[in-house]
């Protein structure tokens, strides 16, 4: 097995010739067996929806073994049923800090050194049962001593047949709502890449092997102190699991967690996020469009009747501007924005406007500049940059607002950014505004 905490790819070494069967086979489900050395089954390993490779079309005749790899989409490990008192389903989820118990080493005068753990935080998952933000502590004996830790969540349950498809179907949606508010204020992606089952049935251990273990990038800020993250994630937690913007949050949190990008890529990604959000809240509230059908059609005839000859001589010319006509029916994203804005009460005032003013480049005219492909001179990226940092800002207070959490007990709050890096200070970023609009003004 390639990773025993992923089983993404497993090696398989075989005398038997009959292999040639699995060339260019897909969609397979695998089941095989492990043993006692008396004989007796230990664990039944079944892998999921497989794919094959390096399958050989021909067989060399020195060879004495063959070796082909094993791509599964899920492994389900089912031990053997043990006298389970409690029902209890641990997720074990990638690297994080922030709300996970913190570990004390307590070395004693024999040498022996004991750990202690602080009390786990929980979080009500609904009226029978909790989450409990828990770490495993399993010691390693290398070249050095070391104790390695596992994050995990874990939930006990009243039902003691659960089954890996309850677990499937009604708690793994909530535990990936979950993570994602984790990987918001750890300012890292959290993912859980396995789960263990323990009930009446069995003990099942289950690989979800296409989830890769994100890049942790240690130098970022968490989103909030531990106090505030405490006292806020439940809430936060359940206004996500309810919210009509759920995928939009999601992908905006995965845009702000995203490992090293390109200033202009990571640019627009943020842009588009914000956008999306916009887009959902006027699907929303029926104010996509401006006018209804009939009216806009009615009106649509009157322009076009009036786009003649003698006004554009060129027909292809005229033929281009009717073919924009059905734009108009459209609010604006500035007109969108500000309803937006307005409706969910978010502090701006402090950033880079959004949009253009006094013949200022606001942030969506940026984004405009760069999604049409004009190069940005070398020494204007450090302008892109600050951009792309008050953008960062506004997505974070919008998600912050949508999930019903005061930006102002964030690191993006006024004060916090004022002491720490001046960005929304409004000197600093009016300069970088004003040099970055001279340098694009013929565009």
């Amino acid at each position: 097995v390639n990773n025993k905490e992923n089983w993404d790819r497993i090696k398989i070494k075989t005398y038997s010739k009959k292999i040639i069967k699995l060339y260019k086979k897909n969609n397979l489900d695998i089941e095989f067996c492990t043993h006692y050395v008396n004989g007796d089954v230990s664990s039944v390993i079944k892998l999921i929806d497989c794919r094959i490779e390096n399958i050989p079309d021909y067989y060399p005749r020195k060879t004495q073994y063959y070796t082909f790899n094993i791509i599964p989409n899920e492994v389900i490990i089912n031990n053997k049923a043990h006298n389970t008192p409690d029902t209890e389903i641990t997720f074990y989820n990638s690297d994080h800090q922030l709300l996970s118990p913190d570990i004390q080493y307590n070395p004693s005068l024999d040498g022996n050194i004991t750990l202690t753990k602080s009390e786990p935080v929980i979080v009500k998952l609904n009226n029978d049962e909790d989450i409990k933000l828990d770490i495993e502590l399993k010691p390693e004996h290398n070249e050095k001593f070391e104790i390695n830790t596992k994050q995990t969540l874990k939930i006990k349950s009243n039902n003691p047949a659960l089954t890996i498809d309850d677990v499937r179907n009604n708690y793994i949606d909530k535990i990936d709502a979950f993570n994602d508010i984790l990987s918001f204020i750890n300012s890292n992606k959290v993912v859980c890449r396995y789960w263990k089952l323990k009930s009446n049935n069995g003990v099942y251990t289950v690989f979800r092997c296409r989830i890769k273990n994100p890049i942790k990038d240690n130098k970022k800020e968490h989103l909030m102190m531990p106090l505030q993250a405490k006292k806020n994630i439940e809430n936060m937690f359940h206004t996500y699991l309810s919210s009509h913007y759920r995928q939009n949050i999601r992908l905006a949190i995965n845009v702000l967690n995203a490992s090293t990008q390109y200033l202009e890529s990571r640019y627009l990604l943020l842009f588009q996020s914000f956008e999306s959000i916009i887009l959902t809240h006027k699907e929303k509230n029926n104010t996509t469009f401006i006018l209804c059908e009939s009216e806009f059609k009615s009106l649509k005839q009157t322009i076009e009747r009036v786009i003649t000859k003698d006004v554009i001589k060129d027909s292809t010319t005229r033929g281009k501007i009717k073919n924009k006509l059905r734009e108009l029916n459209r609010i604006s994203l500035k007109d969108a924005t500000q309803e937006f804005l307005k409706e969910h009460l978010i502090h701006t005032h402090d950033l880079w406007p959004l949009f253009n003013e006094s013949d200022k480049l606001g942030l969506s005219e940026i984004r405009n500049i760069i999604i049409h492909g004009v190069i940005i001179p070398s020494n204007n990226l450090i302008n892109i940059a600050v951009a792309c940092e008050h953008l960062t800002i506004y997505l974070t207070r919008l998600i912050l607002c949508l999930l019903g959490c005061d930006h102002r007990e964030t690191i993006y709050s006024e004060e916090h950014l004022n002491f720490n890096s001046k960005v929304n200070d409004f000197a600093f970023w009016e300069h970088h505004r004003k040099s970055l609009t001279e340098a694009l003004k013929t565009h």
